[in-house]
């Protein structure tokens, strides 16, 4: 077994959402971006055995969350991020604990930037 901590980070995951406050923000459709960190809180196996049953298919995962969430409605990046969170909660075993921060460009004059918001276990 390995006797390191490890951690998975998945970066860049994009969909495509109506989001905004206002109802003429959520008229046009917007690029979010999603970064993960998952962090197995168990030594994991899978370093060892070389064998999928021993972690969990990141494939599986960002595929089940395209599939979820491209094309959603909703107002806050906040609550964006909770419904993210509650699925990829669902999807994992409890031996992982998750940071999640949805990112986006929001259009406002004079800002180029991005919005990030994080939520992750405690």
């Amino acid at each position: 077994m390995c006797n390191t901590s490890n951690n998975y980070v998945i970066k860049d995951i994009k969909l495509y959402l109506y989001i905004g406050v206002s109802q003429e923000e959520r008229l046009q459709i917007q690029e979010i971006s999603i970064d993960l960190t998952i962090f197995n809180l168990r030594n994991t196996i899978a370093c060892m055995t070389d064998e999928i049953k021993d972690t969990f298919c990141y494939k599986e995962l960002i595929e089940s969350i395209i599939k979820r969430f491209n094309g959603w409605k909703v107002s806050l990046l906040e609550r964006f991020g909770q419904l993210i969170y509650e699925h990829i909660k669902g999807f994992l075993n409890d031996s992982f604990k998750i940071s999640i921060t949805v990112k986006k460009t929001p259009a406002i004059d004079g800002f180029s930037g991005q919005i990030d918001f994080t939520i992750q276990d405690q």
